[in-house]
C-alpha cells in the first residue's frame, strides 16, 4: 500500500511518478500557466473542485492539488514542457460546479435550451452537464451548451446540432461543447468546441458557410476554423493534433483553417491534413492521406457520423471500413502476440523451476551421500 505525502513544490515545472504514492501541491495565485513537466497526463485526469482548490486524479493514479486555482481570474492553463496546453476556461468546465446539481442557484448563466440531439450512439457515451450532473447518453436526447462529453472504450456517438452541422466522437473520447448560438432567420451564429482526446468527424452547417471564424475547435495544441466542409480530426495520448479535409460526396470541397501563434496552415483539397505536435511549434505542411488511413485514425468517429454514406465520398466510406478492419486485426494480432509472449514467459520460468527443483534434489543427494561415505569411512580409535 502506497503511502501519501504532501509535498509543497514551488511554482514551475515539476514531474509526478510513482503512481498513487505522491500527491503534488501548487500555488496558483499570481500564475497564468502551470507546467506539469513532458506528459499530458491531465487531458485524461479526472478533475474535482475542493473550495477554491482543483484537485487532479490521473489515470495512472497522478494526485495534483492546485491552491486557489479557482480564486485567479482568469484561472491559470495547464501545460507540458512539449507546449501541450488546456485552457484554465475548459478546466473550470471540466471541473464543475462547487456542489453538483446547485450550479444554478449559484450562476444562473447555464443556457437550459438545448443545442442540438443525439443521432447516433452505442456503447458507453456520457454527458456532464453544467450543473454537475452525470447522465448516460441515448438516440434523441438533447445536449446543451457546457455539457463535457466522454466516450469509453467501445463508444461513439453522433448529434446533430441546432444550425444542421453534424459531428461524432469516437472511442475514449473527450469533448466540450462550448458554445453554440444561431439565429435561423440570419443563419448566422457561432459554434465553439473543444477536443482534448480521441477522433472526431464534422459536417458543417449553416454558421460555417460564410464565416470561417464562426465554428472552431481548439485541441490542446492548435485552433481549427471550418468554412463549409466535412473533415475530421484527432488529438493522440500525447497531445498531438490531426486534421484532414475529407472528400465529400458531392464533390463540393471547403476549406479548413489550422494553426496557433506560431502559424496558419490552409487545406482546401480532399485528403488534405495537417499535424501539429505543440503550441510552441508552426504546423506541419500539408500532407495527404489515403481513404485508408483516414480510416484507420478517424474510423470509429465515421462509422458515428450521422447519413454518413450521404455527406462522404464512397470512396472513403470503402475505405474506412478498411481501415478499421485492418485496425482491428493490428488490434488482435497484437493481443495475440502478447498472450503468446505471457505464455512463453510463464513456460520458461516453469523449466527453470523444475531445473531448479532437480538442482536442489541433486545437491541434496550429493550432500546425503557424502555424509553416509563419512561415516562408513570414520576411523575408530583402538587401545
Amino acid at each position: 500500500m502506497f503511502k501519501t505525502q504532501i509535498l509543497p513544490l514551488n511554482i514551475g515545472t515539476t514531474t509526478i511518478t510513482s503512481p498513487g504514492s505522491v500527491i503534488s501541491v501548487l500555488e496558483a495565485a499570481g500564475v497564468e500557466q502551470l507546467t506539469l513537466g513532458s506528459d499530458p497526463w491531465f487531458l485524461r485526469a479526472e478533475f474535482e473542485r475542493e473550495g477554491s482548490d482543483l484537485h487532479l486524479t490521473g489515470p495512472e493514479g497522478q494526485e495534483l492539488i492546485v491552491h486557489d486555482f479557482f480564486d485567479q481570474n482568469p484561472p491559470p492553463d495547464i501545460a507540458t514542457t512539449e507546449g501541450v496546453v488546456l485552457k484554465g476556461s475548459v478546466v473550470t468546465q471540466l471541473a464543475g460546479p462547487l456542489a453538483p446539481g446547485q450550479y444554478a442557484q449559484a450562476a444562473p448563466s447555464g443556457s437550459t435550451e438545448s443545442i442540438g440531439r443525439v443521432e447516433t450512439a452505442s456503447g458507453s457515451v456520457n454527458a456532464t452537464r453544467v450543473d454537475g450532473t452525470e447522465v448516460t447518453l441515448s438516440q434523441g436526447d438533447a445536449v446543451f451548451a457546457g455539457d463535457v462529453l466522454e466516450t469509453g472504450v467501445d463508444g461513439t456517438i453522433g448529434i446533430v446540432f441546432a444550425d444542421e452541422s453534424v459531428f461524432s466522437l469516437g472511442e475514449e473520447g473527450r469533448m466540450t461543447l462550448d458554445e453554440l448560438v444561431y439565429d435561423p432567420g440570419e443563419q448566422s451564429g457561432a459554434m465553439n468546441v473543444s477536443l482534448l482526446q480521441g477522433s472526431f468527424t464534422f459536417v458543417s452547417g449553416q454558421i460555417a458557410k460564410a464565416d470561417p471564424n464562426a465554428m472552431v475547435i481548439v485541441t490542446p495544441t492548435s485552433t481549427i476554423g471550418i468554412r463549409g466542409t466535412v473533415g475530421g480530426g484527432s488529438v493522440d495520448s500525447s497531445g498531438v493534433t490531426t486534421a484532414v479535409l475529407m472528400p465529400e460526396a458531392s464533390g463540393l470541397v471547403g476549406e479548413m483553417f489550422i494553426g496557433n501563434n506560431n502559424g496558419t496552415q490552409t487545406i482546401n483539397l480532399p485528403g488534405q491534413a495537417i499535424n501539429i505536435a505543440s503550441l510552441d511549434a508552426p504546423p506541419s505542411p500539408p500532407f495527404v492521406m489515403s481513404p485508408q488511413q483516414m480510416g484507420q485514425t478517424f474510423g470509429a468517429a465515421l462509422n458515428a457520423l450521422p447519413n454518413v454514406a450521404e455527406v462522404i465520398s464512397q470512396e472513403l466510406v470503402q475505405g474506412a471500413e478498411e481501415g478499421v478492419q485492418q485496425q482491428q486485426e493490428a488490434e488482435t494480432a497484437a493481443e495475440e502476440a502478447e498472450v503468446a509472449k505471457t505464455e512463453a514467459e510463464a513456460e520458461v520460468a516453469t523449466a527453470e523451476a523444475a531445473e531448479a527443483e532437480v538442482a536442489a534434489e541433486a545437491s541434496a543427494a550429493a550432500e546425503a551421500e557424502a555424509v553416509s561415505y563419512t561415516h562408513l569411512t570414520l576411523p575408530t580409535n583402538r587401545e
